[in-house]
């Protein structure tokens, strides 16, 4: 039972490391296209995972999120953009972080209608890893749009600020150690994150609540199997 719960984590893991890989490979290729190869050249334009793995947001986090018991979250490293080589830096800045965001809704969009066919069983292990997946994604789009520096969020902020104000907000290294604590400890903005979350669920994936509900003890059914 250890092993089956191992390997089912192990795939699920894998999801979640393609999902980031696909939010940073959104950003290079946005930029790239808007004018900017400095993610190409740099070699992070691809989708070989070792390229992207950042030790704290790829490891160490979804790692605390593991033990946790909580969904896998986290990130990758981000991939270089050089805005000034854009046509006009600040609305590409905008662009390129919308593909991010927009890449993570998109395959949760993409797994919630293999979901809805009915062609997995409930009961599967297979239909638990997926709805994890694309609950995940869900997280991470959301997640990025909170406008923390430097998540995707505050470039969209930044982009519609007036640029002094702007270049002030995005040099206030506020970081990923204050966004966890926000998470974690602020009990309001946990609520208002769990209704946008549940809001986005329901009537943007069109899956039930309840399905959330069997997914969330599948994965908890998973976690007991490897202890």
């Amino acid at each position: 039972m250890a092993l089956e719960g191992l390997i089912a984590l192990a795939i699920y893991f894998a999801f979640f490391l393609m999902s980031i890989v696909a939010h940073e490979y959104a950003h290079g290729w946005m930029a790239l296209q808007l004018g900017d190869p400095t993610a190409l050249k740099a070699g992070r334009l691809s989708w070989n995972p070792i390229r992207h793995i950042d030790p704290v947001w790829t490891i160490v986090i979804p790692l605390i999120a593991f033990i946790s018991h909580m969904p896998l979250i986290g990130g990758a490293k981000p991939v270089p953009i050089n805005p000034f080589l854009f046509k006009n830096p600040r609305i590409g800045d905008r662009y390129v972080s919308i593909a991010g965001v927009a890449t993570n809704l998109l395959i949760a969009i993409a797994l919630s209608m293999v979901l809805r066919t009915g062609l997995i069983p409930k009961e599967s292990v297979l239909f638990v890893i997926l709805g994890m997946t694309t609950f995940v994604n869900l997280l991470l789009c959301l997640f990025n749009l909170i406008p923390v520096p430097p998540l995707d969020g505050s470039h969209l902020l930044a982009s519609v600020l007036p640029e002094p104000l702007a270049t002030k907000y995005q040099s206030v290294g506020f970081g990923g150690i204050i966004l966890i604590l926000l998470l974690m400890r602020v009990s309001a903005f946990r609520s208002i994150y769990s209704l946008v979350l549940l809001f986005m669920w329901r009537h943007v994936l069109m899956l039930d609540v309840n399905v959330l509900e069997e997914i969330m003890k599948g994965y908890d059914d998973i976690m007991k199997m490897v202890k």
